[in-house]
């Protein structure tokens, strides 16, 4: 099965169905960010707040490249599905699993962060050996997820939905898949649609979050808990 933004956004309302929780607070990452401003826009009613880290929009599609990328998309599933047919996948030692995720993401992140991220990311396979596996499903590497292309003007009315405040951090060094000019489009449709829109820039690259969380944590604790004047 394909993996897609809608079983994400089910997922998330899933779990606070679960809790039975009226309504929540959200703060999310990158992809799952992006996911997060589906949901925002979704059920305004269950979100008292939401904070982007590094993630402004989906990237938009355009009609004229779908068949393509569609194509592209099927075969890059294809392989992967034939990859887990031929059974486990090879193990790895810890180091070469922390200097494969470094060089993955491209000097986002360095052996430090690593070493958090594969707490959850990597299983040891004997307790007296370093021999380990990744816990990931393999089908989240396929980019961009299956038939999740939406064009700008979709994305802008999602971006409408999204009326409760919004805290979006956006880190300076790191990449740019979309004119900035569109981001400020997104911004301005953000700031109109918010009770109380907030967008900050931090020094860092995408996981300035992870790698460097006190630049991050202040702006994210005034916002949700701000200090009232004593005057």
């Amino acid at each position: 099965m394909f993996l897609n933004y809608y079983d994400h956004v089910y997922h998330v309302k899933l779990v606070i169905d679960f809790f039975k929780w009226k309504k929540v607070s959200i703060l999310a990452h990158s992809m799952g960010a992006i996911t997060a401003i589906f949901f925002v826009s979704m059920f305004p009613e269950l979100v008292d707040k939401f904070i982007s880290l590094d993630a402004v929009k989906q990237l938009s599609s355009s009609a004229e490249y779908l068949p393509a990328r569609m194509k592209s998309i099927l075969n890059h599933f294809q392989e992967v599905c034939q990859r887990l047919e031929q059974g486990p996948l090879s193990t790895v030692s810890y180091e070469e699993a922390r200097d494969k995720l470094v060089k993955n993401y491209g000097g986002s992140i360095d052996e430090k962060d690593a070493d958090i991220l594969l707490i959850r990311g990597l299983r040891k396979i004997k307790e007296d050996s370093d021999e380990y596996e990744f816990t990931r499903d393999l089908r989240s590497t396929i980019r961009p997820y299956i038939f999740n292309d939406f064009t700008t003007e979709q994305l802008k009315a999602v971006a409408r939905g999204i009326v409760c405040p919004f805290l979006l951090i956006k880190a300076k060094n790191t990449s740019m898949f979309e004119p900035k000019e569109l981001y400020r489009e997104f911004y301005d449709l953000y700031r109109d649609a918010s009770e109380d829109f907030r967008y900050v820039e931090v020094d860092g690259k995408h996981h300035v979050h992870l790698s460097q969380p006190e630049l991050v944590a202040p702006i994210i604790a005034n916002f949700l808990f701000p200090t009232k004047s004593k005057l």
